[in-house]
């Protein structure tokens, strides 16, 4: 596996290493070895002593020829490349570190790591959200939390917008429910997406809707509550499942026409089309309709998250396994794929989409993921916390490594999203003995493989 916490990737201090010499005796010549090494490192001792670390700073200007060559060694004339002088000073320290550790007088050489506490959100229930750490995320908030120019569209029952989590994360949506009974509000095709839930069986309303779009970007640092995978970027609620929780994929294909931009039967597209489109939702077969849409949307620049499924079989589930899509299966909170999750050679990565069977953490709580929701009352809808589990919650964990992603390379595409996540996986060959193709997430991963990075991974790992 990859580590972010190796030398090339890691946060170090420029200009700063930490030495070791090797056991120095009484009738060694130690002393004029470390004054050789000195010399031709150009760098002197600014604490630390014998028998352990000593903390040294390289001279980062006015070097000889010599000294350069003594430092970076055939890499010398490299560094005088490279414009973006934080680049240059990082590349510059780790080639001296490895010239320091060629050393036989040397017994180690490491960078001056920054350490950082990783960014905890303020809110009421974070220790609960097991989830989250499973997937690294609060080394990557660490990073970003988003953007609010990165919107998520969660094509789903609607939403509650009253929710307190869920002010100011909401940018207008759509209902697309079209027949009126399956509805439960009323009328057909509307601007507004709130999710009525069941009126049919009021106490048996889910509001998955809410619960998704939670996971996906609820607000952080309120004071309450939980918070979202990506709590700085915007959710776009459409609505084109009916109060029961089912509906067709003539009207779940018009909403992510919508998200999208395109042409749609509401007759309007937002002001700003979705960046990416989460699909908590399957149960159909495939379909060729469907699939062409995907690829449109594809062309246009969406990234489209689904659920891969809850049949606890390979067969391939739509939308998840079309083409074009990140397909999402779950784990539960032991890190194995959970019992109910589809697995199969079509699924790309794995997330946490809990189990509410079982309390192996012994918090008190169900394992399943714990986001916003409500329930039904005689006095009208109480805004709540509830856990869920299944691939409905896995697929928004990955909608919000995708917006955290887009928050950090905005020119990114499909590809390098999808590459992203897939080369930052924690388990890559399976997860107990049912194949996933792509293994568990890991939203520290994903983020750190950029170009940078990488570059100097390369050359710290050629050089000299």
């Amino acid at each position: 596996e990859t580590s972010t916490n190796s030398p090339d990737r890691a946060d170090i201090v420029p200009w700063e290493v930490v030495v070791k010499y090797r056991e120095e005796k009484a009738s060694s010549n130690q002393p004029s070895d470390r004054a050789a090494i000195a010399r031709r490192m150009a760098m002197e001792q600014r604490a630390g002593g014998r028998g352990r670390g000593r903390l040294m700073s390289l001279r980062s200007s006015g070097l000889t020829a010599q000294e350069r060559h003594g430092r970076l060694g055939a890499a010398a004339g490299k560094g005088a490349l490279m414009q973006d002088p934080g680049l240059r000073s990082r590349w510059e320290t780790l080639l001296a570190i490895k010239s320091l550790r060629r050393d036989p007088a040397v017994e180690y050489a490491e960078p001056n790591y920054r350490l950082h506490a990783s960014l905890v959100p303020d809110v009421e229930a974070f220790a609960f959200q097991w989830h989250y750490p499973l997937i690294d995320l609060p080394a990557a908030w660490d990073t970003t939390s988003g953007s609010p120019e990165v919107v998520v569209a969660v094509v789903d029952t609607g939403i509650l917008a009253g929710h307190p989590d869920l002010a100011g994360q909401l940018v207008p949506g759509y209902d697309f429910v079209r027949d009126p009974a399956s509805a439960g509000d009323g009328d057909g095709i509307d601007p507004d997406p709130e999710d009525p839930g069941n009126p049919l069986e009021p106490t048996s309303s889910t509001y998955h809707g809410t619960l998704v779009g939670g996971t996906v970007a609820a607000a952080g640092n309120n004071g309450r509550g939980v918070a979202g995978v990506a709590w700085s970027s915007r959710i776009m609620p459409l609505r084109a499942l009916g109060g029961s929780g089912s509906g067709t994929s003539y009207d779940v294909n018009q909403a992510i026409r919508y998200a999208t931009g395109l042409a749609n039967d509401s007759g309007t597209v937002p002001d700003q089309p979705a960046t990416i489109i989460n699909l908590s939702l399957g149960g159909g077969g495939f379909s060729q309709a469907d699939q062409a849409l995907l690829q449109q949307v594809r062309a246009a620049g969406v990234l489209v998250v689904a659920a891969a499924g809850k049949e606890a079989s390979t067969v391939p589930a739509y939308p998840a396994s079309y083409d074009g899509v990140i397909a999402v299966s779950a784990v539960d909170a032991q890190r194995t794929l959970a019992p109910y999750s589809n697995p199969g050679a079509s699924i790309d990565v794995a997330a946490p989409g809990g189990n509410n069977s079982v309390d192996v953490n012994g918090d008190g709580y169900p394992d399943g993921v714990l986001s916003t929701g409500g329930s039904f009352s005689s006095t009208g809808i109480n805004y709540g916390y509830p856990f869920l589990n299944g691939t409905s919650m896995a697929a928004p964990h990955v909608s919000g490594i995708a917006a955290l992603l887009k928050a950090r390379h905005p020119g990114w595409d499909f590809g390098q999203i999808r590459a992203a996540m897939m080369q930052g996986v924690d388990v890559r060959a399976s997860l107990t003995s049912r194949v996933v193709n792509g293994g568990r997430v890991n939203a520290l991963k994903a983020l750190g493989e950029d170009v940078a990075s990488e570059q100097l991974a390369v050359d710290f790992g050629k050089a000299g």
